[in-house]
């Protein structure tokens, strides 16, 4: 999995989901600290196209090891195609005709072994021509290893799948199973299924915006770019019963080491119902990432906008949007250090940490002041997050003091990079988080802040 941040503390951007590096074997399970969003609850395909079919137990037979001998398993055949990953380096082709326009979204769902296992698949789309045009390993935002692309096709023609095991993929020693079973599936993106919007040319302002509707807390919007100067709008209405959290934006990765898009959305900025009082903006490159103002029920217009530079071959984007549940927020007065506010770090037990997640806010002249209590043989974490996820606020600086009120050390956010204080040994039973800002930007009005905090073993 990819992020828009370098740094690998941050291999799930601001979300309790679970992520993965190539470095490692990946177990599926989360181990990395983050900021505190938590977990949307939604499975990978919710709100979208799914098979809905049971498992027949029939397992196809091998022989489409190659291009040349790729099976053909259609567009929209709805219970997919069982397969398996038998020996150690198998690759499984499949083939569709496909028609220029069409969102297309081919997934994997796999199966647990008699031990325990699961089949960690990693899934490649090429053009007529056999070159690789899309890749994922696990799809975004992570919840398990099946992995997902969605593409929009540049031409008619014939499109490949390859279906290969992440050992394989990653350059480790490949692995393979007679239980390695998976289920591949390639569906046309349906505009009038709940909860997808498939984005028609409509204009550049608030007057043409498209509603985007949820499925449940879910929903998918794909969409494509006119020219380089395009800007696409959605409406995206929260509540209405006062029920629910703040809007979640996870904008996918392009290139053909993400969904495939040769430019995807480059800004992406929220605004009140009118379109004209603006809430919180990001800028994005290349590999996507998220996008997490925080919210009250409203009606809401997205717009996402072209890249700088000039337009490609196949530039469109995929957005999946969430209300998901909101961190805990501050409790005033938290401005000193003595009125810092205590904060309990409970045992996670998977991720073998202790932990608790927070909302803040920074108004002009405002600190924030959290109080926790690490044993002397852990190590303290600490991850916040505003002007990356669309927050106004400049310079947001987090500090680390120990019981008496010493500075022991402190980290800076910049656009591209989380404020970020890593595994410091406690110097004491009490230490206290402060947030600090240098600035709010004149045109955004958010001022949120979310940070995890968290204590670790030595």
């Amino acid at each position: 999995m990819r992020s828009l941040y370098s740094a690998p503390l941050i291999c799930a951007l601001l979300t309790t989901l679970a992520c993965s590096s190539s470095e490692t074997t990946d177990t599926g399970v989360n181990t990395t600290p983050d900021a505190g969003f938590p977990d949307t609850g939604v499975a990978v395909d919710a709100g979208f196209a799914d098979a809905g079919f049971p498992d027949t137990g029939i397992i196809e037979g091998d022989g489409n090891d190659s291009f040349d001998q790729a099976m053909d398993i259609g567009l929209d055949v709805r219970a997919g195609h069982r397969d398996v990953l038998a020996t150690a380096g198998d690759r499984d082709y499949y083939s569709f005709e496909g028609t220029a326009g069409t969102f297309v979204r081919v997934y994997t769902t796999s199966y647990l072994t008699n031990t325990g296992d699961r089949i960690d698949t990693v899934i490649r789309l090429f053009d007529a021509e056999r070159n690789q045009v899309a890749e994922n390993d696990d799809s975004l935002p992570r919840v398990n290893v099946n992995s997902e692309i969605i593409y929009r096709l540049p031409a008619d023609g014939r499109y490949y799948i390859e279906v290969l095991e992440w050992s394989d993929w990653a350059g480790e020693t490949p692995k393979g199973d007679p239980m390695f079973t998976y289920t591949v599936f390639a569906l046309t993106v349906d505009g009038a299924s709940a909860g997808t919007t498939v984005e028609t040319e409509a204009g550049n302002d608030a007057a043409s915006a498209i509603a985007a509707e949820f499925s449940g807390t879910a929903g998918l919007i794909c969409g494509s770019f006119a020219d380089a100067n395009d800007v696409d709008v959605f409406r995206i209405q929260v509540g209405p019963d006062g029920v629910g959290g703040h809007l979640q934006f996870e904008i996918m990765p392009g290139g053909t080491d993400g969904y495939g898009s040769t430019n995807t959305v480059g800004q992406a900025w929220l605004t009140d119902a009118t379109g004209v009082n603006l809430i919180a903006r990001v800028t994005l490159d290349a590999e996507g990432g998220t996008f997490g103002p925080a919210t009250d029920p409203g009606e809401f217009l997205l717009f996402v906008k072209h890249p700088a530079g000039a337009a490609g071959a196949n530039d469109f984007y995929v957005i999946k949007f969430f209300v998901a549940g909101e961190n805990d927020p501050e409790v005033e007065p938290n401005d000193t250090f003595e009125t810092a506010e205590p904060r309990a770090l409970v045992t996670r037990a998977e991720q073998m940490d202790r932990a608790n997640f927070v909302l803040a806010h920074l108004p002009d002249g405002d600190e924030d002041n959290f109080r926790i209590t690490p044993t002397l043989s852990e190590t303290v974490t600490v991850v916040c997050g505003s002007r990356a996820m669309g927050s106004g606020i400049e310079g947001l600086t987090v500090t680390l003091l120990d019981g008496a009120g010493v500075e022991v050390v402190s980290a800076t956010e910049t656009d591209t990079a989380l404020a970020t204080i890593e595994d410091e040994v406690a110097t004491s039973t009490v230490m206290v988080v402060r947030l600090s800002k240098t600035g709010q930007s004149a045109e955004l009005s958010a001022d949120f802040v979310r940070c995890g905090l968290f204590a670790n073993p030595q």
